[in-house]
């Protein structure tokens, strides 16, 4: 926007049009003339500045971004877009919630008095109203609604990614094990059926061939409960 001829932030034709009686002046090597330059704590400070003057957004905008002496009316302008972006992310937030939560089919358990959201972050942590737009969003969603969104309460949880990626780890070691064990089941059932003769030996007797066979049950039982008990152990 800086970069627009046809807009007139931080730009100024002569003094006259600043409040300051000075004219506006943007450091070549600010972020704001940089990619991705700008950071959400001075976002923070447009949205929690509502002095009439936006004395302390103007002094963040000089100090922080470098611009030197904005006026009233670039304040305003930059509050007013730092809002729009901040409520956007609000709401693109909200859909990933609501999408959680109507998968969950919690809403409809009358057994469930309340849906817990954990989140994470320091824009959602220290954002002012962040989470109040938030819930308005949910409030539009279909299948939410006012009703729904009071019923789901939205928390800070410390360290999210860690938690998660811990709990990822265990349970891939989980499946790791599982895997290992089908496979020691295989094997030990292979080796008591290669210690029993094969029945098709037409110089077994019949008692021969009934005691094998039930040798081959016995190993089938042992090879079972060895497994239970693998399966109890995890």
């Amino acid at each position: 926007m800086i970069k627009d001829d046809k807009l007139s932030l931080f730009r100024d034709d002569n003094s006259s049009h600043n409040d300051w009686r000075s004219t506006t002046d943007v450091d070549p090597k600010s972020s704001l003339r940089k990619q991705w330059g700008l950071d959400s704590a001075i976002m923070s400070v447009a949205a929690s500045d509502n002095t009439p003057e936006l004395s302390t957004l103007r002094q963040e905008l000089e100090t922080v971004l470098h611009v030197y002496t904005p006026s009233l009316e670039d304040a305003q302008a930059f509050k007013a877009i730092a809002g729009a972006v901040g409520r956007r992310a609000a709401r693109l937030s909200a859909v990933a919630i609501a999408g959680i939560v109507l998968q969950s089919g919690k809403l409809d358990d009358p057994e469930a008095e309340y849906i817990d959201i954990g989140v994470d972050g320091s824009l959602v942590e220290h954002y002012p109203f962040f989470r109040d737009m938030i819930y308005e969003a949910l409030r539009a969603v279909d299948g939410i609604g006012s009703k729904g969104a009071d019923k789901i309460r939205i928390g800070i949880a410390k360290d999210g990614s860690g938690v998660g990626a811990a709990l990822i780890a265990l349970v891939a070691a989980g499946m790791e094990k599982e895997t290992s064990d089908v496979a020691d089941f295989r094997d030990s059932v292979k080796r008591e059926l290669e210690s029993i003769p094969a029945l098709a030996d037409d110089s077994l007797t019949s008692n021969q061939q009934v005691a094998i066979g039930a040798g081959i049950v016995g190993a089938a039982a042992v090879a079972a409960l060895y497994w239970a008990r693998r399966r109890n152990y995890i």
